[in-house]
């Protein structure tokens, strides 16, 4: 009697090492799937913001690119300007 108490508990033993260990793979793989899910929107994020700093960066291009036009202009000017004082100036000798 004590053999077959013996290896119905083996048994029993056995199976709940079985259960625990399908538990355990079915948990992980749960949280490896919401691990996945939250590098996916970290990435979608990162694209998102890669895609907001290019935007960026072109605007600067462009304010800089303005910015030096008009800067070429304000020099036209003030080489006019200057011109203009150097001739009053004379005019005033």
């Amino acid at each position: 009697m004590e053999w077959v108490i013996t290896m119905m508990t083996l048994v029993a033993g056995c199976v709940t090492i079985a259960w625990f260990i399908r538990d355990v793979r079915k948990e992980n793989s749960k949280i490896l799937k919401s691990m996945l899910d939250v590098q996916k929107t970290s990435l979608d994020v990162q694209r998102e913001m890669a895609q907001i700093l290019v935007k960026i960066e072109e605007g600067q291009r462009e304010g800089f690119r303005m910015l030096s036009e008009d800067m070429t202009k304000l020099g036209a000017i003030f080489e006019r300007v200057c011109v203009i004082f150097e001739r009053v100036s004379l005019a005033d000798r």
